[in-house]
């Protein structure tokens, strides 16, 4: 499973977040994604030059 997938599978059923735990969790999944898709998309600018 990718950290996307995780990130849709941790939104999904879920109406309203009021648990801090909830929070910080998808404040997580989310900041691991953005990373690894910065990562990525260096590494894709990179191949090209």
């Amino acid at each position: 499973m990718t950290t996307l997938d995780a990130l849709i599978n941790s939104l999904e059923g879920v109406e309203t977040i009021t648990d801090s735990a909830q929070v910080a969790k998808l404040s997580q999944d989310y900041h691991s994604f953005s990373q690894n898709a910065s990562m990525r998309l260096f590494a894709i600018k990179k191949n090209r030059v």
